[in-house]
């Protein structure tokens, strides 16, 4: 259970920059105006080498043993000069600390009870729990629909969308899945975003998020509510890995395996 919370929390904060781009066309001008903001501010984003999120995220699960779980969490992002991306994340919540890296083409986690692991991050079906490419980002960001332009917040933009069903059918064409239940997840996956940007600099200042997903197995009908702050865009950033990480135990998915949802983490 914790080690995916962990992932969720990763996954969420990867969906946010994933989906901070330009929509669908639509008729309205509200959804014009939305998709021109949104347009030039991913253009902003792909060109940061650095930045900080904080937030936290609240879980409801409704056939889990701990049916409801609240994180706040702290992470840092860069791009290396050869065009890798590294990411450092701490989580706490329900009394624990847990820790997330990526490092290397590895990611590696660590929660007090299963110690430090690490995953190989391959590409395609490691594709949520890996940071993103600007290739990726780009991609990615074009199935926003039902973009809205709500009223300016305090010098900055506000822009609120949905994640289209076109995005999942994508997403899971690349994916291993013998059983055909990652479609059937898809199918009733849901993303809802409200997302605020600076008038100033046209940076992302905020987010917040709503997930839903129903029918996973062994955690029923899911909702996840996280609010993410972005801030010290381009500031000098080392992320070093711990050197008790470096004997993580390495772990695979298996084709049997469920990989990450996009924005769940499951």
């Amino acid at each position: 259970m914790r080690k995916v919370l962990v992932a969720l929390l990763l996954a969420l904060m990867v969906t946010a920059l994933i989906l901070a781009g330009c929509g669908k066309s639509e008729s309205d001008k509200s959804a014009e105006e939305a998709k021109g903001i949104l347009a030039k501010s991913q253009a902003k984003m792909e060109n940061v080498s650095s930045l900080k999120m904080a937030g936290s995220s609240s879980v409801e699960m409704t056939e889990a043993e701990q049916g409801e779980m609240e994180y706040d969490f702290e992470a840092v992002t860069l791009k290396t000069p050869d065009g890798q991306t590294e990411f450092q994340m701490i989580a706490r919540g329900e009394g624990e600390e847990l820790q997330t890296f990526i490092v290397g083409g590895y990611m590696y986690t660590y929660d007090p009870n299963s110690g430090w692991v690490k995953i190989k991050i391959t590409g395609e079906d490691d594709l949520s729990t890996a940071a993103p490419t600007p290739d990726q980002l780009a991609e990615m960001s074009s199935y926003a629909e039902n973009l809205t332009l709500l009223p300016e917040e305090d010098g900055r933009y506000v822009v609120a969308f949905d994640v289209s069903p076109e995005f999942f059918d994508q997403y899971s064409e690349g994916l291993t899945d013998s059983s055909g239940l990652m479609k059937d997840l898809f199918e009733d996956l849901k993303i809802n975003i409200i997302y605020r940007i600076d008038k100033s600099t046209m940076y992302a200042d905020n987010v917040d998020m709503e997930v839903s997903i129903k029918g996973v197995p062994m955690f029923g009908d899911i909702t996840a509510f996280t609010s993410i702050a972005f801030s010290e865009f381009d500031q000098p950033v080392t992320i070093v890995l711990p050197p008790e990480a470096q004997n993580a135990r390495e772990e695979e998915l298996l084709p049997g395996d469920l990989p990450s949802i996009p924005g769940m983490g499951f």
